[in-house]
């Protein structure tokens, strides 16, 4: 099945218990406008990838090409609190190993979300995922 924008949009009002009284759309922002971010933007993604049966990024390097994601930034902040700046992450499972000095997170969009599914369809290969569509 092809990702459509309105099944997205129903994943990210579900996932994001949104009343459906709330207008979302392709310029909303995920982390921003919503509010979903740590596990709960993972959860997002996660639901998309089983409703559409996309398949996995062959690597990192892939998913972040994907989403537009520099070395300098992150998608979605982990889980957990952290205490005072350059102080490590606390989480559920102990102290995060990620290095926040000079990372910025990447804030997308419902229309950007849709764009990357879309490079993951099953017969989308790496090659689709850098913007190259005749490779």
């Amino acid at each position: 099945m092809i990702p459509d924008m309105e099944g997205i949009l129903e994943i990210v009002r579900l996932v994001a218990n949104l009343p459906e009284h709330e207008h979302i759309h392709a310029q909303t922002t995920i982390q921003e406008d919503i509010g979903l971010d740590g596990d709960d933007g993972w959860e997002m993604i996660e639901k998309i990838w089983a409703q559409y049966s996309l398949r996995q990024p062959d690597d990192e390097s892939e998913f972040n090409r994907a989403f537009a994601i520099a070395p300098t930034q992150f998608l979605f902040y982990p889980e957990g609190l952290s205490f005072g700046q350059g102080s490590e992450l606390i989480s559920l499972f102990g102290t995060s190993p990620f290095d926040w000095k000079g990372k910025k997170q990447r804030v997308i969009t419902v229309g950007e979300l849709y764009a990357a599914a879309l490079k993951f369809l099953p017969d989308a290969g790496p090659e689709h995922t850098n913007g190259d569509e005749d490779a």
